[in-house]
């Protein structure tokens, strides 16, 4: 893969990762959020993943 098609692709993984990161709380409270172990670790990959940790 060329270094433009990289770059590329992980352009779209991070804007990907971030729309993710907007989505997954959807419409909970600060209280059910930190309760919900499943989202907080989600999110927390996606952002993984807009930081370019694969």
């Amino acid at each position: 893969m060329s270094m433009q098609r990289k770059t590329g692709a992980h352009l779209w993984d991070a804007a990907e990762a971030a729309k993710l990161v907007r989505e997954f709380p959807g419409g909970k409270t600060e209280e059910e959020f930190i309760s919900d172990l499943v989202v907080r670790s989600a999110i927390e990959r996606q952002l993984e993943i807009f930081g370019g940790r694969r």
